[in-house]
C-alpha cells in the first residue's frame, strides 16, 4: 500500500509439489499494513484481557439488575433452585462414577440409591406439569420436578433444567437465558428449553 508504512515478514510457503503447476519459490514475502497489524494485536489484547476478567470475576446472577428486579418470593424460588440442581449434579456424578461414566436415562435412576427421593421445582404448576416436553427432556415427580436430559451416548453429559424464569440470566449476562446447568459441551437451541446436546469426549 503506497504512503502506509508495511510490516514484511517471510514465511515458508510450502512444497513446491502442492502447488498449481508444480513450481513455486520457497519462500513468499506477506506484507501487512501495519495500521492492520495494530488493530489485530488490539483486538487480541482485548480478547486476552476478558478472559483474564472472566477467570478472576465469575458471573454471579446475584449481582445482576434482573436479580434485583425479582420479587422476594421469586428470589426465594430461585435460590432453592440452586440448592437443588446442586443436588442432583452430585447424585448425577456419583451414578456416572459407578457405571463407567454413563449419566442414567432418567432422574428416577438415582433413586432411592444415590437420593432418597427428588425435590421439587418450586416454579411448576399443573399448566407445565402437564405440558409435552421437547427436545429429549424427560420429567421427574409427574412433571412437578426438575426436567432432565442426558448427553449423546458416550458422552457425561447432561442438563438440569427449571421451568421457571425462562428469560433470566442465570449462566451469563447475556446469551444464556434460562434456570438450567450443564454438564459437557452443549449449544444453546431453545432458550425457552435449555440447549441442545453437541458431542464430545469422554471427561
Amino acid at each position: 500500500m503506497r504512503g502506509a508504512p508495511e510490516f514484511i515478514r517471510w514465511a515458508d510457503y510450502g512444497e513446491p509439489s502442492l502447488l498449481p503447476g508444480g513450481e513455486a519459490p520457497k519462500k513468499c514475502q506477506v506484507r501487512v499494513s501495519l495500521k492492520y497489524m495494530k488493530r489485530i494485536l488490539f483486538l487480541t489484547f482485548l480478547s486476552f484481557t476478558a478472559l483474564l476478567d472472566a477467570a478472576e470475576n465469575p458471573y454471579d446472577f446475584r449481582a445482576s439488575v434482573a436479580y434485583g428486579q425479582l420479587s422476594a418470593t421469586d428470589r426465594q424460588r430461585l435460590e432453592q433452585v440452586r440448592r437443588d440442581q446442586v443436588l442432583l449434579w452430585g447424585a448425577l456424578d456419583m451414578y456416572a462414577d459407578e457405571h463407567n461414566g454413563k449419566p442414567p436415562a432418567t432422574l428416577g435412576e438415582i433413586i432411592p440409591k444415590y437420593l432418597t427421593e427428588l425435590p421439587s421445582d418450586p416454579f411448576a404448576t399443573q399448566q407445565t406439569a402437564t405440558a409435552p416436553e421437547t427436545d429429549g427432556y424427560t420429567k421427574s415427580k409427574a412433571g412437578f420436578g426438575y426436567r432432565y436430559r442426558r448427553g449423546a451416548p458416550g458422552n457425561r453429559a447432561w442438563v438440569i433444567a427449571s421451568v421457571g424464569l425462562p428469560d433470566f440470566p442465570y449462566l451469563a449476562g447475556r446469551g444464556n437465558v434460562g434456570l438450567y446447568i450443564c454438564k459437557g459441551m452443549w449449544i444453546p437451541d431453545n432458550p425457552a428449553v435449555g440447549p441442545a446436546f453437541k458431542a464430545q469426549p469422554k471427561d
